[in-house]
């Protein structure tokens, strides 16, 4: 994902490509980066590699810029490869909430594990 999933250029996940070739599918759907938030703070747990640390950043600035709906609250469904929403739906038979709470809940414990969001205790 690091080499051929991230958008350089706009930011966030490519939907989809084949295993270790460029992304065919360059809209940006909201779980696809729920799923990327929390596994490149992991994967920088793990690796140690900056790479992984900047993956992260860069999807969490896309996401706040992007997808989130700073009027109504909630992430888009998806966005154009320039991050112009594609599909303002908040919710249908196939997005429902969980997917943002739990991809940002994730994303939040492993930023407090590496010591990088203050506890609120």
């Amino acid at each position: 994902v690091v080499q051929f999933g991230l958008d350089g250029t706009h930011g966030g996940v490519y939907s989809h490509g084949p295993l270790g070739g460029e992304a065919s599918v360059r809209q940006k759907i909201w779980w696809v980066q729920c799923e990327a938030l929390p596994a490149f703070l992991l994967g920088y747990q793990v690796f140690e590699e900056p790479q992984y640390l900047e993956a992260f950043q860069q999807v969490a600035r896309f996401c706040l810029e992007r997808l989130h709906d700073p009027e109504h609250g909630e992430w888009y469904h998806s966005t154009e490869e320039d991050g112009t929403p594609r599909n303002t739906a908040k919710g249908s038979a196939w997005k429902a909430a969980y997917h943002v709470t739990q991809g940002l809940a994730y994303a939040d414990e492993y930023l407090r594990e590496m010591g990088q969001v203050a506890s609120a205790e």
